[in-house]
Parts: structure tokens; C-alpha cells; sequence
């Protein structure tokens, strides 16, 4: 699944096919996971992978791993990400 999320993104013919960088995460925006019950989760610089076939979504982090969740009543909303003060 990651190898195919490489592939797509740099080609087949890439160095580090199958692993991520820094540059996999983008640091403009954020994701927000709503789920059924109301709890919400927010993620900064990650991207989701879906998994239809087991209707699950996986979250990946650049600092925090990977996540996976059921996708049923998940919504995943792209929200900007707000600089901190300085």
C-alpha cells in the first residue's frame, strides 16, 4: 500500500521507493477526523491512505506514527493550519 502511495507520487524508478521523507508531509494544512460518536482529532503534516476493501482509513504522521481507523461515520476534513505566535 505505501509502495503504491510512492509510486504514484514519484514514479517506480524512485530512489527510496516505498518510504516516506519530510516531504511526504505537508506543513500548510491539517486533517480533521470527525467521528460518529461527535470526538473529533486533529493531525498536522499528514495524509490518509484508504483501505476500501477493509473500509478503513490509515493516518500518516510525521511525528506521530500512523494511525488506523474505521472509516464508517468518519468524516476527513482538510482545514489550514495556523501558525504558531511567535
Amino acid at each position: 500500500m505505501l509502495e503504491q502511495y510512492t509510486d504514484s507520487k514519484y514514479g517506480t524508478h524512485h530512489k527510496y521507493r516505498g518510504h516516506l521523507s519530510a516531504y511526504d508531509f505537508g506543513g500548510s494544512k491539517s486533517l480533521k477526523f470527525t467521528f460518529g460518536d461527535g470526538s473529533t482529532s486533529l493531525f498536522r503534516y499528514a495524509f490518509t491512505l484508504d483501505l476500501p476493501s477493509r473500509q478503513e482509513v490509515m493516518v500518516f504522521t510525521e511525528h506521530c506514527g500512523y494511525h488506523l481507523f474505521s472509516a464508517m461515520d468518519l468524516l476527513i476534513e482538510e482545514v489550514a493550519t495556523e501558525s504558531p505566535c511567535l
